[in-house]
């Protein structure tokens, strides 16, 4: 993807490389951590269903596991009962 702002008179432009899957090749897009909110969102290809059970789907190294999930769209929002700090797997 590229973009010019020289149509409306900005100088902004760029490019970044993008992946787009295949119809119906569910995958994880992309993960946001907001720390403030102790919350990390998982961004998906496809839409989850809001009412499914995510518990032991989502698992983050040095933590009991026990999360508060929202789905909304293609968005999974994992709520974390404690404060995590550091990189995680």
């Amino acid at each position: 993807m590229a973009w010019s702002g020289d149509k409306i008179g900005a100088a902004q432009e760029g490019k970044q490389e993008v992946e787009v899957p295949a119809f119906g090749d569910f995958k994880v897009a992309s993960v946001d951590s907001h720390p403030e909110e102790n919350r990390v969102d998982i961004y998906f290809s496809d839409p989850l269903e809001e009412d499914q059970d995510f518990n032991g789907l989502v698992t983050i190294s040095n933590t009991d596991n026990a999360f508060r999930f929202a789905a909304e769209g293609q968005v999974l929002r994992v709520y974390l009962p404690t404060l995590c700090r550091g990189s995680k797997r």
